[in-house]
């Protein structure tokens, strides 16, 4: 449990803290399904990965209108990764003023949450895969639009698709 909540605070701190200037978006594409409506990419997808210490770590970050999601895994290239022992992500919806009223992540007690790595290539940092996750509300702002948003969302049929920028 220790492990999973540095790797989170890893994720955190890499994801909003780098120190490096921010390279043109890559050419990425984001898209899932969040309870049967289709996700509608308001800016460009991130896909970073972050080398060290002998463990590489994959961070992928989607936006829309409603929220974002960043997903984590512990990279060792073309495969199936499962929460909570490889994979961990969170979603945070936003209200229409853009204000984040519940924040939901993976439950690190439940499995079935997969981000699937179908293709990798180390020379060019091009990826491409799949994910499904199901997130659990774990923060809540106490407005009554908080109150009224579902328990569990579960996102089925993500693709990723573009190129890493590695972060040392």
């Amino acid at each position: 449990m220790k492990t999973l909540r540095l790797f989170f605070c890893l994720v955190i701190t890499a994801l909003f803290f780098s120190c490096q200037e921010e390279d043109p978006a890559p050419n990425t594409l984001f898209d899932t399904q969040k309870e049967a409506i289709t996700w509608k990419e308001e800016k460009p997808s991130e896909i970073r990965l972050f080398k060290g210490g002998g463990i590489d770590s994959l961070f992928i970050s989607g936006y829309n209108e409603n929220g974002r999601i960043h997903m984590g895994v512990r990279f060792s290239g073309v495969g199936t990764y499962t929460s909570p022992e490889k994979f961990t992500a969170y979603y945070s919806l936003k209200n229409s003023q853009g204000q984040v009223i519940n924040t939901y992540y993976t439950d690190p007690k439940a499995n079935g949450s997969t981000l699937v790595v179908t293709e990798w290539n180390p020379q060019t940092k091009a990826i491409k895969g799949t994910f499904q996750v199901t997130l659990d509300k774990k923060y809540s702002n106490g407005s009554e639009e908080a109150a009224q948003s579902p328990k569990t969302i579960t996102l089925t049929g993500g693709v990723f698709e573009g190129t890493a920028t590695e972060v040392q």
